[in-house]
């Protein structure tokens, strides 16, 4: 059983469980996984992926990635600066449609923050949402 991070105490029968993420990289035109990494949501795990991410490409690429923080310093860490790199920062809201169950949240915009030279025709996490679950965005510049 997957237990959410915020219910693990050091007094659970298992503290050692808690959130684990599926950190993977796609090529945008030919959808293959360059790397893939599994691991906890955190600066270590961020600068582990993004080091073999870097080590199984040649040529420069544009990475996009979400807005966590701790990529700013695992990009650099792995990648130096030859890369093109932007952030595609996604704002979540609710359908309010007087239904009272919950319902998942929906992509209500995007906030691209370029933090190297990129080109904004290709700064997307689509690819990455699509492998994950269904993307309700419809950002511009994001195909969704």
């Amino acid at each position: 059983m997957l237990r959410q991070q915020k219910n693990v105490t050091p007094r659970s029968p298992r503290p050692d469980r808690g959130d684990v993420w599926t950190w993977v990289a796609i090529d945008a035109e030919s959808k293959l996984v360059c790397s893939w990494l599994v691991g906890r949501r955190d600066p270590g795990c961020a600068t582990e992926f993004m080091q073999d991410l870097a080590g199984r490409l040649r040529n420069r690429v544009q990475l996009t990635t979400d807005g966590l923080k701790c990529y700013l310093t695992a990009v650099a860490d792995g990648f130096g600066s030859d890369i093109d790199y932007a952030m595609l920062v996604k704002v979540y809201g609710r359908c309010c449609r007087g239904r009272k169950e919950v319902q998942p949240a929906i992509c209500c915009g995007c906030q691209k923050k370029e933090n190297r030279p990129s080109d904004p025709e290709h700064i997307s996490t689509s690819y990455v949402e699509r492998q994950n679950s269904r993307c309700e965005c419809r950002c511009a510049g994001s195909p969704g």
